[in-house]
Formats: structure tokens, C-alpha cells, sequence
């Protein structure tokens, strides 16, 4: 925080500037494992921005010193802002974010392309118009970052019933309905993600990634699929201690899944660089597949091993650069090694005893500890990797 504030009282003007380098800050510290310094940082950006009315139409032409390419980077700076601060907020399961908490009429950004050889168009487009898109009579163009920011905007409504139970079905109908008309109506030059030349779309990646997690925010916790890691004595009868939690579980289920397995493509594809955001993603799509394996042992796959195999390597490939991917990729092994390798005192002690814990054996984390909180949430702080486990990275 320290950090934060000495950022912050380094520039008295409030500038875009400043923001610009609380974004990059909030993304490195979060990937470096502080939650609370990343929020901290978003926060501030976000306070910033919307005290210079950022997030207004006319911000970017009345500060971009008539040149088009300045404008078109006080756009993106606010909308990187709202994109930075709504994934972070839904890691850390809030019902909203700062940026949100504002109408954005900023015009939306044009093709990276466009705007990384200073080609930009004098024609914005507008929120409204992009949300128009599924019924106007002519197909418009649209930027990979329009997406990008929509995909985020369906997690806010996620967030927003995330303390939601089943009484409110339409309202998790409807946004079930926006996630899948979000994919369904995608052009087809945005839908392959990969061009001709085999250079992956980053901005479509990364739309990608929140949609998908976005699906699994609202279909995990609704599912039949178990929430808390199964101790070793569990995996073997996981079924057995599972309770439907609503009439729609197994279909939440079913959804959950195939969110985590569009992730695991994603995993898939050859790129030398991935943001830090994707770490999470990772960890959600592995999270998923673990629990339906301890939730169906007898179900799982040649696939569903290839896939956690898949996830948690590239997890470990990140970990090279990230301190946040060596956590969870140790986490994550270690929970895998339990389902697909029990110990045979796993399978005696399920006939031996009515229990579910078996206090021989050390699983190295606690049994009723939710998938989502061994990864990112505000209440782990306490689970920091080691400090000379960092060194290096």
C-alpha cells in the first residue's frame, strides 16, 4: 500500500498518466500473489478516472490535444481500467466494482492494429450501438477490445447475484442467456481467435477467458460438482456425501464443464505470451475439472487427465515469471495427486469408518476448504508462498 500511495502523491495532477501506471502496477502485484496491494492500486486508478471524468465521451477529445491517436489512448485507458478492476473485483467475489459504479459513455476502441500503427478512424462506436448489434439490420464491424469490455460487463451481472439463491432462477437464466448469445453471435473473424498467419487475437483470447470464467462463476457454485476439496479418505465416495443443491445442479454441472473445458482449449493454443489474468482462468478450468473427477471417479477420462496434465503444466511454465502460478500449480498438483492417485488407506477407511477424515493421512491442506479460496481470496493472506520461494521469480 506503501507503494500505492507514494505513486499517488508523485503526481499531484490526478493525471491519465498516473492511472495508466496503477493498472500495470495493480495486474504485476496481483501475479506476484498480493491481493491486497492489487485492489488497493485498481481502487485508486479507479478514483482517479472517474474524478477526471474519464469515463465520458468528451474526456478523451477535450485532453487528447486534437490528436487522434492521444485520444484514442485516453479511451483505452479507461476502458483497460474497467476491464483491470472488474476481473479483480470477481476474484475476490465482489458484488461490484468501482468502475461500474458509473455510466461509461467513453466511445469504445478501435483494432490494435489500427492503433498501433497510428491509423486511427474518426468513427467511434458506442455502447449502445455495439449492444445493438444482434438486431440491426446491417452487420457492423466491431473491435476485439469491444468484446473484451462486454465480456466483463456480463461478469459484473455474475457478480452481482453471486449471494444469490435459486429464488432469483430468472435473473441467472437471463445472464446464463447473455453468455451464451455473447459466443453464439461472435463474427466469424473473431470466433477463430487465430488468423491466417497463426498469430493468436490477444484481445479475443483474453474476451475469451472472462466470458468462460464468467461461466464458471455462475454455474460452479450452482452445480452438483463438490465446493470443497475432498480429503484423501473422501474421493472414493465423493459421490455419496453430495447433495443436489438446486432442481438445476446437474445442468449448472454440465455448463461448468464445458466453460472449463473452452479454457482448457485456450491453454492449448501455441502463444509465447499470455497475461497474468490468464493464471486464474487456469486455475478455474482445472478447479472444475478436479471436482468433477472427484465428484465421478468412475466417469473420469483419459481427456479429463489430459486436461488437468495440460492446465497445471503451463501453470508451472508460468511460474518461471509469476509467483501467483507456482502457488496454485503446487496446489493444484497436490490436489490432483489425491484424485487421480488415491492411497489405498483412502479406499479401507471409506468401509472402515462412517467418517470422512482420517486423521493418518496428511492431504497438506484442509479438507473443507473451498477450490476457490486455496486460490485467490481475501480471507487467505495468510497462505503467502514463502519468501524465499520468490527469490528468483
Amino acid at each position: 500500500m506503501a507503494v500505492v500511495n507514494l505513486m499517488a502523491d508523485a503526481s499531484s495532477e490526478r493525471s491519465p498518466e498516473m492511472i495508466q501506471a496503477l493498472i500495470i502496477y495493480a495486474i504485476a502485484v496481483h501475479a506476484r500473489y498480493e491481493p491486497g496491494e492489487a485492489m488497493t492500486a485498481i481502487t485508486k486508478a479507479a478514483d482517479i478516472a472517474i474524478g477526471l471524468g474519464m469515463n465520458r465521451a468528451e474526456y478523451a477529445e477535450a485532453h487528447g490535444f486534437n490528436d487522434p491517436v492521444v485520444e484514442e489512448s485516453m479511451r483505452r485507458t479507461w476502458w483497460e481500467l474497467y476491464v483491470a478492476d472488474g476481473y479483480l473485483a470477481s476474484l475476490h467475489r465482489h458484488t461490484t466494482f468501482r468502475s461500474n459504479s458509473v455510466p461509461s459513455t467513453a466511445y469504445l476502441p478501435c483494432e490494435e492494429s489500427l492503433y498501433s500503427n497510428g491509423l486511427v478512424v474518426s468513427e467511434h462506436a458506442t455502447l449502445d450501438q455495439f449492444d445493438s448489434r444482434h438486431f440491426a439490420d446491417e452487420e457492423r464491424q466491431f473491435s476485439s477490445f469491444c468484446y473484451r469490455i462486454d465480456a466483463i460487463r456480463i461478469m459484473a451481472r455474475v457478480m452481482a447475484v453471486s449471494t444469490e439463491n435459486e429464488t432469483h432462477a430468472d435473473a441467472i437464466q437471463a445472464i446464463d442467456n447473455a453468455i451464451a448469445a455473447w459466443r453464439f453471435n461472435l463474427p466469424n473473424d473473431k470466433a477463430g481467435i487465430v488468423d491466417h498467419t497463426g498469430e493468436v487475437d490477444q484481445m479475443m483470447f483474453q474476451a475469451l477467458l472472462y466470458i468462460q470464467s464468467a461461466s464458471i462463476f455462475l454455474h460452479f457454485p450452482r452445480s452438483e460438482l463438490p465446493i470443497s476439496m475432498p480429503a484423501a479418505a473422501e474421493i472414493q465416495c465423493a459421490q455419496r456425501h453430495m447433495a443436489q443443491v438446486s432442481p438445476t445442479s446437474t445442468q449448472h454441472a454440465a455448463k461448468a464443464l464445458a466453460a472449463s473445458k473452452d479454457l482448457a482449449n485456450l491453454a492449448s493454443l501455441p502463444m509465447d505470451k499470455y497475461s497474468p489474468f490468464f493464471i486464474c482462468g487456469l486455475v478455474f478450468a482445472c478447479v472444475v475439472q478436479l471436482s468433477a473427477c472427484s465428484a465421478y471417479p468412475r466417469g473420469s477420462t483419459e481427456q479429463n487427465r489430459d486436461r488437468v496434465a495440460l492446465l497445471i503444466g503451463l501453470l508451472k511454465s508460468l511460474s518461471r515469471h509469476w509467483s501467483i502460478a507456482k502457488y496454485v500449480s503446487q496446489q493444484l498438483r497436490r490436489a490432483a495427486n489425491e484424485i487421480f492417485n488415491p492411497r489405498p488407506e483412502a479406499v479401507t477407511s471409506t468401509h472402515s469408518s462412517n467418517s470422512t477424515y482420517d486423521s493418518g493421512i496428511d492431504v497438506n491442506f484442509p479438507s473443507d476448504i473451498s477450490w476457490f479460496d486455496m486460490f485467490y481470496n481475501d480471507g487467505a493472506q495468510g497462505m503467502q508462498v514463502q519468501a524465499m520461494e520468490l527469490n528468483g521469480l
